[in-house]
């Protein structure tokens, strides 16, 4: 029983020992702690402050940390920088792609075959004169005498050839050859799938086909009624001529080409901003055939060609002395003119159309209550007025814009600056909300050079449309009028 006290005692006396180890070390480790938080108390404050930051980068982690403490400003900037790096990522993938593309295409052109025109008889003849044709049929005349005005009416005559048979070869043909084939050649190859050649270069096959047949019927007949005393008579002139207008359908083939002219450039420069259409162009140019020329160039021989056609004619007739013979040329002369005349009518009618369409999209109708305030409107008719009725008043074809530029409008003591169109029914006065207007002198308006157009303002209706049957128009000569107007 003593034993069993005793042993206990010396159990508690063990244990109050341990505890007051442990004891005495944790009060060890606190007034430490009070102690480094006392001397961190007496010391600057920053030094206070890194030894908080310490012991909070300590508790926290660094993605905690960013999560806990960061404003949502701060995550709405992560959200942009992420959604800045996916786009630059995604631009620079694009790049690769169209580089890849582009290494691809001119893989391609290296390894394409050029496609020629293959009539070299035919072509030999551009380098050849009149008179060689006359020596190398009849060899024992050593010298050909004709009158001045006879062989001025032969080298008129075989300049008309000569003109048709360039414009043929070295321009039509290159187009067809050097960028219209190829161009369909590497869309075979799955490039320059977005381009579509109808819209670039028109009915170039037609062309092809009304220029190369008169080149071959002229010079057929030139060579078949060939003479020593004779070369390029009115007969076969006339005969060529009318199988000219035959083919070409009264010259509908060129108005065709001619119309879409315009369309095509502003295609082109379209086509121009996809590096790989870039690409391909260059390479086309570097072909020898195109002599230096342009692809714009070569676009815009049709349309010249097709205009220089009545002077060569006119050239023949004047050295033509037969009376019947000139008026016959006359006929054939004034053919072409009025069709040429068709052309322009045609070219004048679509510059009008889609003048008034940008007019039609620049113009904003307000309602006839705004326009027209004074104006009673009965109740059962302001649901049928709300909307303009003269809305899409300027979509018909028909309408010819005669004149349009910046106005003057007096009304008592009141001057409104206006930007009037004068059609040939109407006269619409609008007020432009941007514009830019300079002063001009009256000399310089009266010029007519002056082009007053407010290119992309929109332009609000002042009044609605006013019929030219409604007022007069008086001109007013600069003595009358004041020293500057505005343009």
């Amino acid at each position: 029983m003593d034993e069993y006290h005793s042993s206990s005692d010396n159990e508690d006396e063990i244990q109050n020992r341990q505890n007051g180890r442990r004891r005495s070390s944790l009060d060890f480790i606190q007034v430490k702690n009070e102690t480094k938080e006392e001397s961190l108390d007496q010391t600057s404050p920053a030094t206070y402050r890194r030894h908080h930051k310490k012991r909070l980068v300590k508790r926290n982690t660094i993605a905690e940390f960013g999560l806990q403490h960061s404003p949502s400003g701060s995550t709405l900037n992560l959200v942009a920088d992420q959604k800045e790096k996916k786009s630059f990522l995604t631009k620079f993938m694009d790049k690769k792609h169209r580089s890849r593309e582009i290494s691809k295409l001119e893989d391609v052109l290296r390894n394409m075959r050029h496609t020629e025109f293959k009539d070299s008889n035919l072509s030999s003849y551009k380098e050849v004169h009149w008179s060689e044709l006359i020596a190398s049929s009849d060899k024992q005349m050593d010298h050909l005498e004709i009158s001045e005005i006879e062989r001025k009416r032969r080298e008129a005559v075989w300049e008309l050839f000569k003109s048709e048979l360039t414009f043929l070869v070295d321009h039509l043909m290159v187009l067809k050859h050097v960028f219209m084939e190829p161009m369909k050649k590497v869309q075979v190859e799955n490039h320059l799938m977005f381009a579509e050649p109808q819209d670039l270069f028109g009915n170039l096959d037609e062309l092809c086909f009304v220029s190369y047949t008169f080149c071959k019927d002229f010079i057929s007949a030139l060579l078949a009624h060939m003479s020593p005393t004779e070369f390029g008579g009115t007969e076969v002139l006339l005969n060529a001529i009318q199988k000219l207008t035959i083919h070409s359908g009264n010259g509908e083939v060129y108005h065709n080409y001619c119309l879409n002219y315009s369309n095509a450039l502003n295609y082109l420069e379209t086509l121009r901003q996809k590096d790989d259409f870039a690409e391909f162009e260059k390479w086309c140019q570097h072909d020898p055939r195109c002599n230096r020329l342009q692809l714009t160039d070569l676009l815009v021989a049709p349309m010249q060609h097709w205009t220089k056609l009545p002077l060569l004619i006119g050239n023949i007739r004047k050295y033509t002395l037969n009376q019947e013979e000139q008026s016959q040329l006359t006929y054939s002369l004034q053919t072409i003119e009025k069709s040429l005349g068709k052309l322009q009518d045609k070219m004048k009618w679509l510059q009008n159309f889609e003048r008034v369409q940008e007019i039609q999209k620049q113009i904003v109708w307000p309602a006839v209550g705004e326009l027209e305030p004074r104006v009673f409107i009965p109740e059962f008719m302001k649901s049928t007025l709300s909307k303009q009725p003269c809305e899409k008043l300027l979509e018909s074809h028909k309408r010819q814009l005669l004149y349009e530029g910046h106005l003057t409008l007096v009304e008592g003591a009141k001057t409104t600056d206006m930007y009037a169109f004068l059609f040939d029914d109407i006269l619409l006065l609008t007020k432009a909300k941007k514009s830019t207007r300079k002063k001009i002198s009256v000399a310089e308006m009266n010029s007519g050079n002056l082009k007053c157009q407010p290119d992309g303002a929109t332009l609000l209706v002042y009044r609605q449309p006013i019929a030219l049957d409604r007022f007069s128009i008086h001109e007013v000569g600069s003595s009358d009028a004041a020293g500057e107007i505005y343009e």
